[in-house]
Parts: C-alpha cells; structure tokens; sequence
C-alpha cells in the first residue's frame, strides 16, 4: 500500500475554508483514481510472471480516508508485495498432486504422483507496479495540477 496525503498548516476556518477543504477532498479522490489507473496499467503491461487470471490487476484500488486529506493506493492480494517488492528467503511449498509423463528422461504413460509439503528458497525479483504509478503522477505534476484546479474552481465559483 502507497499512502498519499495532503497536510493543511493552519486552520480552514474562514469564509471559504470550508470549500476549500471540499475540494481537498474531491482532488484526492481523483488523484486516488489517477494512481490506481496508472498501477493497474503497470500491473498489466509489466515484465515478469504471466498474467494468468487478473487478479492482481483488477485488485488494484484507491481509497480516501474519512477526512479526505490522505489517500491509499494498493492491492490486498496476498502475492502484491512479492510482486512488489521481490523476495529473496524461504517459502513453503503445499503437499501437491503433480502428473508425471518422464522418468529417468524416457518418456511414459501419465501418471500422478504425491509430492509432499517442502520448504524452497525463493529468488523472485521485483516487478514494481504501484511506486512507478506515484512517480509516474509526481513527475508530470498530475498531484500538484488535479488539486490546483480544484481548489481554484472552489475559490473561483
């Protein structure tokens, strides 16, 4: 998860404080929908594993806090942060059913076999797909411009 906020020095106690916090508000959730677009493309068009079913991709979402002044971008598939971030360690492998149609190199008739529960190392790289996103809107200012325009219609309307 990627935590986005918007801190106000000083109070929004006057006249037009009120729509201001207002567009504060209206800004982060589009600047919530903007990253999580952008992270789902990412997500789509990234190197690495092969996109089996979309989960990960279609987990992607944006939300604003209660206040409006902090937005979270992120997926709560359990494999994002791997994917993410990489991970170098240990991992558990399930007991599993595999079918086999090779022995000693030779090939032979199907058939399934029992593999027990093991423990393997893991060596997966990382396949950023939400901190590029965040980049990504800093470095084109859409942060900065999506709540400039709408704190200017607020003070403009």
């Amino acid at each position: 998860m990627i935590d986005i906020g918007v801190s106000v020095s000083g109070s929004l106690n006057f006249p037009q404080g009120q729509e201001i916090a207002g567009a504060i508000r209206r800004g982060m959730t589009k600047i919530a929908l903007t990253v999580a677009n952008q992270a789902t493309q990412n997500a789509d068009g990234r190197p690495g594993p092969n996109i089996v079913t979309g989960r990960l991709r279609s987990s992607i979402t944006g939300q604003v806090s209660g206040d409006g002044f902090s937005a979270v971008i992120g997926s709560n598939v359990e494999y994002a942060p791997r994917i993410e971030m990489g991970y170098h360690g240990p991992e558990g492998v399930k007991a599993h059913t595999r079918t086999i149609r090779q022995a000693f190199g030779r090939p032979i008739a199907p058939r399934d076999v029992q593999v027990s529960a093991f423990t393997r190392n893991a060596n997966a790289p990382a396949y950023p797909f939400l901190r590029p996103a965040v980049e990504y809107a800093q470095r084109i200012h859409a942060i900065e411009d999506i709540l400039q325009r709408e704190i200017d219609k607020a003070v403009n309307s």
